[in-house]
């Protein structure tokens, strides 16, 4: 069937591996794009996955099957107990990959498996008949034509420790790909605009990627690369995004913030419920986020030695300014505010107001 008019070579390896199929073929990407518009096959998964540099990630399609061990026996008689593993069959992805400066490490290992009835011997637990393939991949990033992606290297490189933004660096990964096949001093305001399109979509984005560029060509005129920040040609070109017009209902709130503490489901016709250790806690987060009017991250940050109980302030020193102005910001400490903050203490008494960690009792 595939041969026909695709020229594509099929063949079944093995007679216990029926679900196991080698295809040849010179453009791998047209079969699939072939198979996909075919509506005699059916796609059953199409899973995405994200894996931390170090980690590893597993994709399974398929089912876990028994498979029995060993058989102890209770102290002083009694019956036998018989111990049973459960082993995953199906189609088995395992990914982990070691980021570096420009080379990604990938060990990825794939398998397909199915238990059949054993009959040599052990009758009573399936076999497992598996092919296993483990290989180690390595993936070099294209460095370009230009000199803008080395140099947004060393900036980024220079620059990381002043800034908090934990996503700060991924913007130059952005940026160098984009800019990678131009020099910094040939880069216009055209340039730029076309960089910028990418995020046409995402307003809030493109202008975090100006401002990040911006900041770049600002330290290339400092570096004598160039001569002019082409971003100052971008005023009044890029859009605003639109401020939200949809608030949060005081009932739906009241949802989440209780969720917070317990939450159930439905299993076989039974309400389950459970509780979360750390929810006492993450409502105090939350209510002093609404309470002070602070960002996250200040509340996060918040120590004992900034709470003044004695003046009745709270002395906040916002995480942007901090490297700039550093002017703090003084909240008065209202009753609805001692009590969270009382709540905090009860919980947890760490010199960090707030803290991830399951609550003391």
């Amino acid at each position: 069937m595939l041969s026909k008019g695709l020229g594509i070579e099929v063949s079944i390896d093995g007679d216990k591996f029926g679900n196991a199929i080698r295809l040849k073929a010179g453009d791998f990407s047209t079969v699939v794009s072939a198979l996909a518009k075919d509506s005699r096959f059916q796609v059953i998964n199409s899973p995405n996955l994200r894996i931390r540099s170090g980690a590893k990630g597993r994709l399974t399609v398929g089912q876990k099957v028994p498979v029995l061990k060993s058989v102890s026996y209770p102290r002083g008689g009694g019956e036998p107990v018989q111990s049973v593993e459960y082993h995953s069959s199906g189609v088995i992805f395992e990914l982990a990959p070691t980021v570096k400066d420009r080379i990604i490490d990938l060990h990825v290992t794939q398998q397909i498996s199915d238990f059949v009835k054993t009959t040599t011997g052990v009758n009573n637990s399936p076999t497992l008949l598996a092919r296993l393939l483990a290989e180690k991949k390595r993936h070099a990033r294209p460095d370009g034509t230009g000199d803008a992606r080395r140099l947004i290297d060393d900036y980024v490189r220079k620059h990381k420790s002043r800034h908090k933004e934990k996503a700060w660096p991924a913007y130059g990964r952005y940026a160098g790909n984009a800019l990678r096949n131009v020099n910094v001093s040939e880069i216009d305001a055209t340039v730029v605009m076309q960089v910028l399109k990418h995020w046409r979509d995402k307003l809030h984005m493109q202008r975090v990627m100006r401002a990040f560029l911006s900041g770049f060509f600002r330290w290339c005129i400092e570096e004598g690369q160039m001569k002019t920040n082409p971003c100052h040609e971008l005023r009044g070109w890029l859009k605003r995004p639109k401020p939200s017009a949809v608030y949060i209902p005081d009932d739906h709130f009241s949802a989440i913030r209780g969720a917070l503490v317990s939450y159930s489901y439905m299993r076989s016709g039974k309400k389950v419920t459970g509780k979360v250790n750390s929810g006492p806690m993450m409502q105090c987060f939350v209510d002093l986020c609404y309470l002070t009017a602070q960002r996250s991250t200040e509340i996060r940050l918040l120590k004992w030695s900034q709470v003044d109980f004695a003046a009745g302030v709270i002395h906040f020193i916002p995480s942007k300014t901090e490297d700039s102005s550093g002017i703090a910001v003084d909240v008065t400490i209202t009753p609805e505010i001692r009590e969270v903050l009382k709540r905090v203490q009860e919980l947890d008494g760490r010199e960090r107001a707030m803290t991830s960690q399951p609550c003391k009792r």
